[in-house]
């Protein structure tokens, strides 16, 4: 088989969850891009290839290197030119990604604005997966339209969300509502909680009632 480098010849390949890559393959791959030759395996001819990489990642690969998961010289490779994407939740042209996902998934079907802002108070950890996943149940009621009365069996998230002891405190809810969403962004796993924010298991539990 030809491999999707040599297929990928005189265009570009994309290399998606680049972080995921195993450290093995991480060595060959930087071996591939240094030469720019490529060997079928159990072959003995090389191949050269002129293709344009690009590469994607919702990990932070700096702290990769110092866990020495990533090679470092393979980013100082790969990272010519960085373009940062936002989350879902913080990107200005929401309402747009709403109302094109509305048009493939049913073109008929209308979404009144107020849902459209309703759907941009959530909490979108699942970016546009999720948001096409919520719209979907939406429109299974079978409804004409969508409005925000069509999300009640999935409660939006409010910024209010804050444990009980915090609640009515500005400071301590600012911080209680960063720590639970910090854990809802890791998977709910408690040790990545305490990593990410640098705080003890105890501090973690207490904000998470736990």
């Amino acid at each position: 088989m030809p491999g999707l480098a040599r297929l990928a010849d005189r265009g570009t390949l994309f290399l998606d969850e680049v972080a995921d890559i195993p450290l093995p393959a991480q060595t060959a791959l930087l071996r591939f891009l240094d030469s720019m030759e490529v060997r079928a395996i159990g072959g003995q001819h090389t191949h050269r290839v002129d293709v344009q990489i690009v590469s994607a990642t919702n990990r932070d690969l700096g702290e990769m290197i110092a866990g020495r998961s990533f090679r470092a010289d393979l980013l100082y490779r790969l990272n010519a030119f960085t373009l940062h994407l936002p989350p879902l939740g913080a990107r200005s042209d929401f309402a747009l990604i709403v109302r094109h996902l509305m048009r493939k998934l049913a073109p008929d079907a209308a979404i009144t604005d107020a849902a459209i802002t309703a759907l941009s108070l959530r909490k979108w950890p699942g970016n546009i997966r999720e948001l096409q996943a919520a719209l979907q149940r939406a429109l299974v009621r079978g409804a004409d339209y969508v409005d925000e009365g069509s999300f009640d069996d999935h409660p939006l998230q409010e910024e209010t969300d804050s444990c009980p002891t915090c609640r009515g405190h500005p400071l301590d809810e600012s911080r209680c509502r960063d720590i639970r969403r910090t854990y809802r962004e890791a998977s709910e796993n408690i040790s990545e909680t305490t990593r990410r924010l640098g705080l003890s298991r105890t501090t973690v539990y207490k904000h998470l009632g736990l």
